[in-house]
């Protein structure tokens, strides 16, 4: 913030469409490009696509073990969420921060694919909470999913 007012995201995170949203280089691209800021927030359009079609205490599953997680709430800053773990040991809800689902969606929105392969590897966007992100992505209205490996595809 500013002076009190509160910037857009595109002010506070420029995203040049031609530079992929990763730290590391594609593999056997041979170019280092500049390290992107990871979004602190959700982008507008990728709230509101996630507000739309998620809700808290909604239940979803990942799309390969089909394992539960359990969505408390949804905000500019991320998604909080519940497995069996953390409702077994009694442990609060995990943020999934925004930027994950982010870089997932920005992949996805500019080759109109992700992997589970890309976005799980550290020489790529290195996603650690990849599967519910997987799952939280394949809410949206336009993609679908193919398994064995995961596969998201988006068409507007």
């Amino acid at each position: 913030m500013r002076g009190g007012a509160k910037e857009s995201y595109d002010a506070m995170f420029r995203v040049d469409q031609d530079i992929p949203f990763y730290a590391h280089p594609p593999p056997g691209s041979g170019t280092i490009r500049p390290m992107t800021p990871h979004p602190k927030v959700f982008s507008a359009e990728l709230f509101a696509l996630l507000r739309d079609h998620l809700a808290p205490g909604q239940l979803i599953h990942t799309l390969s073990t089909h394992q539960p997680n359990w969505i408390v709430s949804i905000t500019e800053t991320g998604l909080e969420v519940e497995t069996e773990k953390t409702r077994g040991t009694g442990k609060s809800a995990q943020l999934v921060p925004a930027w994950m689902f982010e870089v997932a969606w920005q992949r996805l929105v500019t080759r109109g694919h992700l992997t589970h392969a890309e976005l799980v590897s550290s020489k790529d966007l290195n996603v650690k909470r990849s599967s519910l992100v997987c799952a939280a992505l394949a809410s949206v209205p336009g993609v679908t999913v193919a398994t064995k490996p995961i596969v998201l595809t988006y068409a507007r």
